[in-house]
């Protein structure tokens, strides 16, 4: 890896940031990365490798393009450093995550830089249009600004353009056949793991948080790009389980009856069985185990299925040891049609209710109609569904509802 001197127009843009008092943080970040000037990329890209943090530029495109337009560029290339949008979005077509997530960066790069009434960031920057597209959510997207959220929305686009080569969001579409999903720069893969990417940035943002350069205004923007995570514990813990996996009671003289009358017997709950889909995607990462760990206290025999956008994974859980044990694998999009088909065709799990553990951002339509009663928990929003037996859906954005 030959890394070289900034451009000249990104020396500037540094130096304004954090001389000019205009963006600190960012320019201050930025110290910490390698810049390498690099024919084979059109624009810009970002990644992480074992030599750190990576800006790779075109001097041809640098060269012609205007300083404020360069700004904007910059600070959506550092979006991307300090989130993992690359790896967020395995498992999902790559074109379309690609779109996604830079209409999202450039949506908050307007709102919070482009129009802010600082004057000292005022007119600091501008929406390129040398020979290039900064996107934005198109006016007819509805939804959160949440990259599974749109991404779900644009791939449904997608698909009824590619039938009828026509619609509201045709234009874009056309130049993802010619630039495959890539406007203003392109995605690089990371060349190491997550956990090392997490920590590498994360010691970073300590670093300059402990200088006061990660201001409230910065941290608002920041967090507009990575997905809240919300508790699933207190909405389980209203009693839904019980109606999902019931309980087949058995006689016994270890409890006495609970009328009291000599000689009746009293009932033991023994639990029974049940299918569990687990949404192991990125954006589920960070609630996997404290679900899991809860749903096994209720004392039930689980029968975990792991899938992203594949069936990673199949074990019976029978203990707690065993659970604690089981390796999570996945990390990419989400798919659960597999899973549901999995258990449709198993005459032994067939048989059995079934929960899915999910964030909600998968396919718009879950065919349930094959299975037996389902709950359906989602950290994220609810998911059209269809199936002839009582399913209950538990969304913690809509709190519970329950669908027959």
């Amino acid at each position: 890896m030959n890394i070289h001197e900034p451009h000249n127009k990104i020396q500037t843009c540094i130096s304004h940031m954090i001389s000019g008092g205009i963006l600190p943080f960012y320019g201050e970040f930025n110290l910490f990365v390698n810049f390498i000037k690099d024919s084979t990329i059109m624009t810009c890209g970002v990644n992480l490798s074992d030599n750190g943090m990576n800006f790779y530029w075109n001097q041809k495109f640098l060269d012609k393009l205007p300083q404020k337009q360069l700004n904007f560029i910059f600070v959506h290339e550092t979006y991307h450093l300090l989130f993992n949008h690359p790896e967020r979005s395995e498992g999902y077509i790559k074109d379309i995550s690609n779109i996604a997530q830079d209409m999202i960066i450039n949506k908050i790069i307007i709102d919070d830089i482009v129009k802010t009434n600082n004057p000292l960031v005022k007119g600091f920057m501008e929406i390129p249009s040398e020979g290039i597209t900064a996107i934005l959510p198109p006016i007819e997207y509805k939804g959160n600004l949440i990259f599974e959220e749109l991404y779900y929305w644009l791939l449904k686009e997608y698909e009824d353009y590619k039938k009828n080569k026509s619609n509201k969001l045709s234009k874009i579409f056309d130049e993802i056949q010619l630039n495959n999903g890539m406007f203003l720069d392109k995605h690089i893969d990371d060349c190491v793991s997550k956990e090392y990417r997490d920590q590498f940035i994360n010691e970073i943002k300590t670093k300059l948080k402990n200088r006061g350069l990660l201001s409230h205004d910065i941290i608002i923007s920041l967090n507009k790009l990575q997905k809240s995570h919300r508790d699933y514990l207190k909405y389980i813990k209203r009693g839904v389980i019980n109606q999902l996996f019931g309980d087949v009671k058995y006689s016994t003289i270890l409890r006495p009856n609970r009328k009291g009358i000599n000689g009746l017997k009293g009932y033991k709950k023994l639990s029974k069985s049940v299918n569990c889909i687990l949404d192991t995607s990125n954006s589920m990462k960070k609630e996997i185990d404290y679900v899991l760990s809860f749903i096994f206290q209720n004392n039930i025999e689980i029968n975990l299925i792991q899938i992203d956008t594949k069936i990673k994974k199949f074990d019976i859980i029978k203990n707690m040891n065993q659970l604690q044990k089981t390796k999570i694998i996945g990390g990419g999009g989400t798919s659960l049609t597999p899973a549901i088909k999995y258990i449709e065709h198993n005459k032994k799990l067939n048989k059995l209710n079934t929960v899915i553990l999910t964030d909600g951002y998968c396919e718009n339509f879950l065919d349930l109609s094959k299975l037996k009663k389902v709950l359906i928990l989602s950290s994220g929003k609810t998911i059209k569904t269809k199936g002839n037996v009582k399913i209950i859906l538990i969304s913690l954005i809509n709190k519970i509802k329950n669908f027959n």
